[in-house]
């Protein structure tokens, strides 16, 4: 509940949280248009330049994952800051985030452990889609702000990958083959052959 009409300023904000570059979009919800992005190195770089590098420091850091997710919240926050201060937009008017990444990040941003993504046969803890609050991660937007992690799809496919397939309208029914591919410090690619949809993964 707030006072007056507040219905002009509604923000969200997109976020690609990768394992060496984090991107956030700035969109303004009543039109759907983008505003603004930014990105930044993730912080958690400094742990390692990998997402299997990263899991050994936290197996072998009492704190590490205490450490990793503090360092890549604070880098979606140091995001958020260039996204919303050029457009003068109050980070209470955020209502909705949108996270997605590979599998290992969004353990890490979400604080759980991923120990099960270090070891055959690299099963994520979670595979469906999550809704936390803003509060409870820290990110600097509403306090009541819906955070959505996009589903993983399997422990080096993930959430990212989901969201190309998403843009890319591999979700519609069509025919023939349609392939998709995103080239990171990870690489998915995802071949459709009319209803099936077949994904691999390598470094």
């Amino acid at each position: 509940v707030e006072p007056g009409n507040t219905a002009s300023r509604c923000y969200g904000i997109s976020c690609d949280v990768g394992t060496t570059t984090v991107v956030g979009t700035l969109v303004d919800l009543t039109t759907g248009k983008d505003m603004a992005t930014a990105s930044s190195i993730n912080g958690q770089a400094r742990y390692g330049h990998d997402v299997i590098s990263r899991i050994h420091y936290i197996l072998e850091q009492e704190d590490g994952l205490t450490l990793l997710q503090t360092a890549v919240i604070d880098t979606v926050n140091l995001i958020i800051e260039q996204l919303l201060a050029p457009h003068d937009v109050d980070p209470e008017d955020v209502y909705e985030m949108t996270v997605v990444g590979n599998a290992t990040m969004t353990h890490l941003i979400l604080g759980v452990h991923p120990r099960s993504l270090g070891f055959m046969p690299y099963v994520p803890v979670m595979g469906h889609s999550l809704d936390v609050e803003a509060r409870t991660l820290g990110i600097g937007i509403n306090p009541a702000a819906n955070i959505h992690v996009l589903p993983t799809i399997a422990g080096f496919v993930g959430a990212d990958t989901v969201a190309a397939l998403l843009a890319a309208g591999m979700d519609e029914p069509g025919d023939g083959v349609q392939m998709v591919a995103d080239v990171g410090t990870n690489c998915e690619i995802v071949i459709r052959h009319n209803d099936r949809l077949i994904a691999c993964s390598t470094p």
